[in-house]
């Protein structure tokens, strides 16, 4: 299904984030001497007599993701004067997204961070998230998702004990290959390796390429030996998995825009006092200012290191024919059409 793909396709790209950890630290190290958060996690030991607000996420204590939480748990802890504790669990310690979902629905975690292609098992108008050419940028994902439609399906999910109104986004997928594309006709033929997923599947063949799945861990001696042209995913893959040393180019077509949902068990929310209820919200806010400052800074960091370490040319070709070509796609979603016009009518 597709919301499992999309998940796993920022998880093999994010896990490796581990091996990286350098490039975060320094964000880290900004943000802890500007006095904005600490790293280090709550101890689910430590003995509280305020209302205990677990919140977990699947990403490292040096990815912004986590960072942000910590920063979001100190403004809780300030703005209800210590009423509401909340613990941040990082590294998957309370599970993959879905396991935490899957807790949050049964109020054994209060909170937690998921994609919407995870939060899609849950209410299947999520899925429509996960279009490819949706979204223009980041920040039309998160309009569309802040706005009446993601609240509109937001509502849907309250019977699952769950609440959301804040989306984090991550960087955007292009393909990387051996030779430039400047145009949806330089992919025409190309053997591009992509998830074994249908909506990823189904997208590459509308573009014109043949598209062939294969595991993350294959794909740089698949670039190196020839068994595939290009490879679709994230700039940061160039790095983390070294296949900017077989490859040069990089189209950023921006065809997937990941967004990542921030979720609160309502049955928790509802146990809040107005004022807490506020303080949450209040900081939620500014978390999610937060980790679109950090985002940024890890997305310019990786461009320099993509163009610097290992010489990669960005080409920016002309996205208009690339929607276009995969409007086939959308037809699968007739009864979203009036929402999916919404989102493009408000780029």
């Amino acid at each position: 299904m597709e919301f499992t793909a999309q998940s796993n396709s920022q998880a093999e790209e994010g896990s490796v984030l581990e091996m990286g950890t350098r490039k975060h630290v320094a964000i880290a190290l900004f943000i802890i001497m500007m006095g904005t958060v600490c790293c280090t996690a709550v101890s689910p030991t430590v003995a509280t007599k305020g209302k205990v607000m677990k919140v977990a996420t699947v990403h490292p204590p040096t990815h912004p993701f986590a960072i942000t939480l910590e920063s979001f748990a100190r403004r809780v802890g300030e703005l209800t004067g210590g009423s509401v504790e909340v613990q941040v669990y990082s590294s998957g310690q309370l599970g993959q997204e879905r396991d935490q979902l899957e807790g949050i629905q049964i109020g054994t975690i209060e909170a937690g961070i998921a994609t919407t292609a995870v939060l899609a098992a849950f209410n299947k108008d999520f899925e429509i998230f996960s279009l490819p050419f949706l979204f223009s940028d980041a920040d039309a994902l998160s309009r569309a998702y802040e706005g009446p439609v993601g609240q509109k399906y937001a509502k849907k999910l309250e019977n699952s004990n769950m609440l959301t109104w804040k989306c984090w986004v991550v960087g955007p997928r292009g393909v990387y290959s051996k030779k430039p594309i400047n145009s949806l006709n330089d992919i025409r033929g190309m053997k591009v390796r992509t998830l074994e997923s249908p909506i990823y599947l189904d997208t590459w063949k509308a573009l014109g390429a043949i598209p062939t799945p294969l595991p993350f861990g294959e794909v740089y001696t698949a670039l190196q030996t020839g068994l595939v042209d290009a490879a679709e995913g994230s700039m940061l893959g160039l790095i983390t998995a070294k296949h900017g040393e077989v490859v040069k180019y990089f189209a950023d077509i921006q065809y997937v825009i990941s967004g990542n949902a921030v979720v609160i068990g309502k049955s928790f929310y509802d146990k809040l006092t107005v004022q807490e209820k506020a303080a949450v919200r209040t900081a939620l806010d500014e978390a999610t200012v937060l980790v679109k400052k950090l985002l940024a800074a890890q997305d310019a960091d990786t461009l320099r290191q993509v163009k610097d370490l290992y010489k990669v040319t960005i080409t920016k070709p002309e996205r208009a024919p690339f929607r276009e070509a995969v409007r086939s796609i959308y037809a699968n979603y007739k009864a979203y059409e009036a929402d999916i016009d919404h989102i493009l009518a408000q780029q």
